[in-house]
């Protein structure tokens, strides 16, 4: 064969080969990317549902605690009615997404606080078999838990409840019902889709519509006999078809946690992605989305067939346009690792912001990547700015768990700490004079408690409170408290603040105590409280009584092992129903620490 025509045939030939394996590559690329990009919304748009559950939802089984604590410890009685629909009402108020609260005593009376209403509505229902029944069953109920959906006539839709059982000195009060409107719960979903194709849900007990954007807006979804749509019958007729037989796994998730297949409806497939809880209902609960599998796919492939006609005169332009976009991405993604390694290496100072580029997909990650090095460098500064306002062990569980500290209920050691004459020296002194001074005297007394394991939960004027063995446990706590006390009766005597000679009086005890998060919203603070932190206010003041620096219960010196205590003898305090047993260690005599 003459060489002209082998090298138009073989060029022409490879040429074709060269196209038509670039289109098909091209065209099985861009289906996968497209499954893969729907599977990776899907899986994003879930997470954000659950998340927005969360949200929403856990701040009721947070408030049902702080509700049944304030009627446990007798600050909010349940017959002072004026003051229960004050605090109720505020109560609801504080959580937007409740539709209403309800309370069921003893007796089978009903006090029901709705959103819509300003008033509350009573209702004896001591007649009614089914009350009573609710109301008793609580008596042997452990904590907080969610039930069934239910209709309440009331309001005209569905709800899900939290019901929390009421105590106070192991009396049994009644029980505390939070309840959330299906609808609100739709809205919130609706509101997460962010593309019409994209249709979030949730089931319950596989076969109930508990949560759809269709529901958002439903006035007769619900009935009492059938609170929730059954998904047999649903108006979403895709859905309907979660369930079938007719489906095919789907093999494009990236996390174990969720289930997913694709389903033919109509000679249509849909994707379905889904994830089970356990929470939230007395039943599991399905939270998911589907789309329609094609709805991209086919853009994709009538963007290849359009290209498959212009395929093989662009070639040669292709691959000189490669080359020189290749070097346009090249060096940008070269910088982008180089920076990637830098942060890596915890280089944050010396970070030079990457620069834009041509490219819009490289750009927006070399801002994002920009955007992230400052977010490190904020979250730096939020550490060390926070370390100063709370104590270090608090900022850096806050910052581990996302700003949110769970309540817990311990043993620990309480110090309180006040300075003597406080009320005549601050008269003496100026304003700005007192700060300086209160400033210095904190500075010493932080630095030790820091070092004996330590936690300052309030300053509260001239006085500290300072806790061990939470949220760090420590098995030496009691006696690392009177060791820090001692140090710092040693510390503020050997010492002027500001030029004033001062002296404190320190009250220590062991016992239970709750520590938490404690405020609004917007502003939480971290603190103990508890009849063991009232003791140790009380021990604090008897010093005055007693000619004493430091007084501790008999509870600590159980813990504290060998130190040389001197014993006081048993007072009566304020609140307590026993006598207590104080002691004295003096900073004189002790060994040093």
């Amino acid at each position: 064969m003459p060489l002209t025509p082998a090298m138009v045939l073989g060029t022409g030939g490879l040429m074709l080969v060269a196209v038509a394996g670039v289109l098909y590559l091209g065209y099985w690329a861009a289906r996968e990317s497209t499954m893969d990009f729907l599977g990776e919304t899907a899986q994003a748009l879930i997470d954000s549902t659950i998340r927005v559950l969360e949200e929403e939802l856990d701040p009721i089984v947070d408030q049902a605690s702080w509700i049944a604590e304030e009627l446990a410890s007798g600050r909010i009685d349940i017959d002072d009615r004026p003051r229960l629909d004050a605090f109720m009402r505020g109560s609801l108020a504080a959580t937007p997404i409740l539709t209403g609260l309800a309370i069921l005593t003893v007796d089978y009376k009903e006090y029901r606080y709705l959103r819509r209403d300003h008033g509350v509505v009573v209702e004896d229902h001591a007649d009614d078999e089914n009350t009573r029944e609710y109301v008793d069953s609580g008596r042997a109920a452990v904590g907080s838990s969610w039930g069934a959906p239910t209709w309440v006539e009331d309001i005209g839709q569905t709800v899900i409840n939290l019901r929390t059982p009421l105590f106070r000195d192991d009396h049994y009060l009644g029980v505390l019902v939070q309840a959330v409107g299906i609808r609100d719960l739709s809205l919130l979903l609706a509101r997460q889709s962010s593309s019409e194709n994209l249709i979030p849900f949730v089931l319950y007990a596989r076969s109930w519509v508990l949560a759809h954007p269709r529901l958002a807006d439903a006035e007769k979804a619900f009935t009492k006999e059938e609170p929730l749509p059954a998904l047999s019958n649903f108006s979403d007729r895709v859905l309907r078809e979660i369930w079938s037989t007719n489906r095919r796994p789907l093999t494009i998730l990236g996390s174990s946690a969720i289930d997913g297949w694709v389903v033919h409806v109509s000679d249509l497939e849909y994707v379905f992605l889904f994830r089970e809880l356990r929470r939230y209902a007395d039943d599991r609960l399905t939270v998911g989305v589907y789309i329609e599998a094609g709805t991209k796919g086919a853009e994709q492939i009538e963007r290849l067939q359009k290209t498959m006609v212009f395929g093989v005169a662009i070639l040669v332009l292709s691959v000189v346009a490669a080359l020189l976009i290749g070097r346009a991405i090249g060096w940008p993604i070269l910088r982008l690792s180089d920076a990637a390694r830098d942060v890596r290496h915890g280089e944050l100072d010396t970070f030079e912001p990457l620069p834009p580029t041509r490219i819009r997909e490289i750009d927006d990650a070399s801002r994002s990547f920009n955007a992230m090095v400052q977010g490190l460098r904020e979250r730096n500064l939020v550490r060390d700015l926070l370390g100063k306002y709370v104590p270090e062990s608090v900022a850096a569980k806050l910052i581990k768990e996302r700003g949110t500290i769970e309540p817990v209920s311990t043993q620990a050691t309480v110090m309180f700490t006040d300075v003597a004459g406080f009320t005549s020296l601050s008269e003496q002194v100026s304003p700005e004079g007192l700060v300086e001074m209160l400033n210095e005297y904190f500075t010493v007394l932080a630095d030790i408690l820091e070092s004996h394991g330590g936690v300052i939960t309030q300053f509260q004027g001239d006085g500290l409170l300072a806790v061990f063995n939470v949220p760090a446990p420590d098995p030496d706590h009691a006696a690392e408290a009177v060791r820090s006390a001692v140090e710092m009766q040693r510390a503020i005597g050997s010492r002027t603040f500001a030029g004033h000679t001062l002296s404190s009086r320190i009250g220590i005890t062991t016992g239970e105590v709750v520590a938490g998060s404690v405020g609004t919203s917007g502003r939480l603070s971290y603190t103990v409280y508890g009849d063991t932190v009232n003791l140790a206010s009380r021990l604090e003041q008897m010093n005055k009584q007693f000619g004493t620096g430091i007084l501790v219960s008999q509870h600590t010196v159980a813990l504290a092992g060998d130190l040389p205590f001197e014993r006081i003898g048993e007072v009566e305090v304020r609140g307590k129903a026993e006598p207590v047993t104080v002691y004295t260690v003096r900073a004189e005599t002790a060994a040093a620490p």
